[in-house]
């Protein structure tokens, strides 16, 4: 805007960031993108392979972990680690070699899914599974994008320990350019490390932003990087803010010198805009036909702008024009009068007024000095404020255009206060508003210009009172007294008393005026039974301003209840008091059924269901940290071997931590049941809390095993069993089973170690891998 300082927002953002603004939360593999032929085959990949001539036969060859496929009349053949290419060759030569007459189309079918870590500064480090296909963008944008702290230019993908490539963001973000987004394998590496240095350009370019640096680069290149100057950019003048030291300095130079200029960390590039003055022209407005901008030319006068009087509108006032003019000495503003009927009507040359460039000149209408009839009202009314005046308005008029009278407003009398044109003077005429809005024409009385009509509130002749209720009441607050109003009127009017209410006492607290002189704060002991009870003497009458408080029963509680299900006499839902135990749930629920298998009773807290989900939390943290350490502590040495050992123990830690995180805690409390006489006065015999809930189980005559073994299920449980003895009805354990570490779940959800552990009904044994 003409006349605003040049100055330029340094408020930047830092470039490329909102590249994953809105990116997915989860990541589907591609599966619809051509294969190019340096796509490396590998474990899981799907081969189509379609045969014919002598032979017709077509038929999808998997990968199996060795890197074989079996190709049909040719046997197993290796193909892991070859390209696309390279296996379509291979196999073709093969067929033509030892299928004679037979031909083959060799395509790709479904492809493998990789696991891949992306760690540094990503929003959500860690390992995720990706089509065979990604590169390293998808990866990116598995993991939530770059943090604003992390590079662009610099971001790694390592291999087997080693760094095979750096992807530069820039060259996709400004060229298009894919070139450097490679291609992931598995057990690849992306590693964003913390970015570089970065500097800032503000001002007139066509991407204001901070762009971090990779080597040396001048302003010119930086200038390139910001897509170059806008059209208002001011080239005389560019600025470099910079730390020298412990100071910041600015240093000032022209464009065609910005390539000698070396940038560094911190900078900031100000290009500032050009002042926009137009020069050659003056305007015309106001009360003309064509008002705008006007070429200046050396010698133009004011009637060479106004020609005739076609180029004014209807009632100009020509008596009185203005210019506008910038003084050329110290750019001040000036005002010159003018006297447009004598320049145009007269044609007195002195009237018209040479002009200067960028004048502005100003033809008025005759209204813009004439003061316009108004009215006003004010006071208690929804719009108050002046109106315009028009000839047979009313009162009524003037109140409705007002939006009409608010809800308080005193209708036995207003003021209409009348002003005297000539003299000034003001009367003062009583108006009753209830006859005004009756229409009646001795009270709607006609306006005047300059009339005031003043609406009272009713508080201003009578003084609000108000009473409050405070404490256990459904509905406490301030609420209005009226004459005779006594304490049972305030407690119906705040919705009569809450159940934990004390009702034999209540307070009443007033204020007294002592002598005339002061105000005293005065606590009167009301009897709250007798005023309930409708006994008058006790029913005080209440004054202006009292507050009345009731009080809580004394060690008043909420409901606590606990939950009883299962194979007892009476289940439900119990109430219980504090301090209550479980002895004393025993004997209120009727004890426990012949059918009820104690050692396998169920019982559960809500504050202990909020403990396990945290623990499990954690520990889900703690593994996934564990792993994102083991995916880049990989030596040179490795061999192929090593590098699966490491995988698949990468992918069984990632299923664990993905178990624990869907994982939902049931606040399981282990305890030991029995009848009612052992159970009081027991160690066992816990305090009961809220939410508390307890299941007594039918006896179960199963056993169950879990884990690695070969046929993972349930046994009828039969005397002397063993955990061992599970283990063999189960087929045995995988070769990937750790029996060591083996253990048992009891029914009441103890655990105890060992394969050698005699089993019980309900007991699960679980065998780790």
């Amino acid at each position: 805007e003409e006349g605003a300082p040049l100055a330029v927002n340094t408020e930047l953002q830092p470039f490329g960031y909102d590249l994953f603004a809105g990116s997915p939360t989860t990541f589907a593999p591609a599966t619809d993108v051509p294969v190019g032929p340096d796509y490396v085959i590998g474990p899981g990949d799907e081969i189509h392979v379609q045969l014919y001539g002598k032979t017709s036969l077509s038929v999808d060859l998997t990968v199996d972990r060795d890197g074989l496929i079996a190709f049909p009349e040719l046997g197993p053949i290796a193909v892991a680690g070859q390209s696309f290419a390279e296996l379509r060759e291979s196999l073709l030569r093969e067929v033509d070699k030892r299928m004679i007459g037979v031909e083959a189309s060799i395509t790709l079918g479904r492809l493998r899914s990789i696991r891949i870590f992306a760690l540094g500064e990503v929003f959500r480090p860690g390992s995720y599974t990706v089509s065979g296909l990604s590169t390293l963008t998808n990866a990116l944008f598995a993991a939530g994008g770059v943090k604003e702290i992390g590079s662009l230019r610099r971001i790694q993908l390592k291999r087997e320990g080693q760094l095979v490539s750096t992807l530069d963001l820039y060259d996709l973000l400004m060229k298009g350019d894919t070139s450097g987004d490679a291609r992931l394998l598995p057990g690849d590496v992306i590693f964003v490390p913390p970015v570089g240095p970065r500097v800032g350009v503000a001002g007139e370019v066509k991407r204001p932003a901070r762009y971090e640096l990779v080597g040396k680069v001048t302003a010119t290149e930086i200038l390139d990087l910001a897509g170059g100057l806008t059209a208002r950019a001011y080239t005389p003048l560019l600025q470099l803010d910079r730390y020298q030291g412990d100071r910041r300095v600015s240093e000032d130079f022209p464009l065609a010198e910005a390539g000698k200029w070396s940038l560094r960390d911190g900078d900031l590039l100000k290009v500032f805009p050009v002042t926009g003055q137009e020069e050659g022209v003056v305007w015309l407005d106001g009360n003309v036909r064509r008002p705008g901008k006007r070429q200046f030319a050396r010698g133009m006068r004011l009637l060479d702008l106004v020609g005739n009087i076609d180029d004014l509108l209807p009632e100009t006032h020509f008596a009185y024009g203005l210019i506008e003019r910038e003084s050329p000495v110290n750019r001040e503003t000036e005002y010159l009068a003018f006297d447009l009927g004598a320049a145009l009507l007269d044609g007195d040359a002195t009237a018209n007024i040479a002009l200067q460039d960028r004048d502005k000149v100003f033809v008025f209408h005759r209204a813009y000095f004439r003061e316009q009839p108004k009215v006003k009202v004010r006071g208690r009314v929804q719009e108050q404020g002046e109106y315009a005046f028009r000839k047979d308005m009313h009162v009524m008029d003037l109140i409705l255009a007002a939006g009409g009278l608010l809800r308080d407003s005193w209708l036995q009398e207003a003021e209409l206060f009348r002003t005297d044109p000539l003299t000034l003077d003001v009367t003062k005429i009583p108006l009753d508003l209830r006859r005004v809005m009756d229409a009646d024409p001795r009270q709607n009385i006609a306006l005047q210009d300059l009339d005031d009509l003043m609406v009272h509130s009713i508080w201003e002749f009578k003084d609000p009172q108000r009473v409050e209720i405070l404490g256990e009441i459904n509905y406490p607050g301030v609420y209005p007294r009226f004459e005779g109003m006594r304490v049972s009127d305030l407690i119906f009017a705040g919705g009569s008393l809450r159940e934990e209410a004390f009702r034999e006492r209540a307070e009443l607290t007033r204020y007294a005026i002592i002598d005339g002189e002061r105000r005293e704060l005065q606590h009167v002991s009301l009897d709250l039974r007798s005023i309930l009870a409708g006994e008058p003497e006790a029913d005080v009458f209440l004054k202006p301003y009292d507050r009345v408080l009731i009080r809580r029963i004394s060690n008043w509680r909420t409901d606590e209840v606990v939950k009883v299900e299962g194979e007892v006499t009476f289940p439900g839902s119990y109430p219980i008091e504090e301090g209550e135990r479980l002895s004393g749930l025993i004997e209120r629920f009727g004890g426990f059924l012949e059918r009820a298998y104690l050692p396998a009773v169920v019982f559960t807290r809500e504050d202990v269901r909020l403990l396990q989900q945290e623990q499990f939390d954690r520990m889900a943290d703690q593994l996934e940290a564990d792993l994102a350490r083991m995916a880049i502590q990989v030596t040179p040495r490795e061999n192929t071997q090593e590098s699966t050992k490491r995988q698949v123990a990468l992918e069984s830690g990632q299923r664990l931590a993905t178990a624990l995180r869907t994982a939902q805690a049931t606040g399981r409390l282990v305890i030991h049941l029995s009848d009612l006489e052992k159970q009081s006065g027991s160690d066992w015999d816990l305090v009961l809390k809220d939410g508390d809930r307890l299941i007594v189980p039918k006896k179960p005559n199963y056993v169950m095993v879990i884990g690695e073994v070969h046929n993972p299920t349930a046994f009828q449980f039969h005397d002397d069993m063993k955990a061992k003895d599970l283990v063999k009805q189960a087929g045995g354990e995988t070769r990937f089973a750790d029996t060591k570490r083996a253990y048992v779940v009891r029914a009441d959800g103890s655990v105890t170690r060992g394969l050698g552990t005699r089993m019980n009904p309900g007991d699960v044994v679980v065998v780790p891998e």
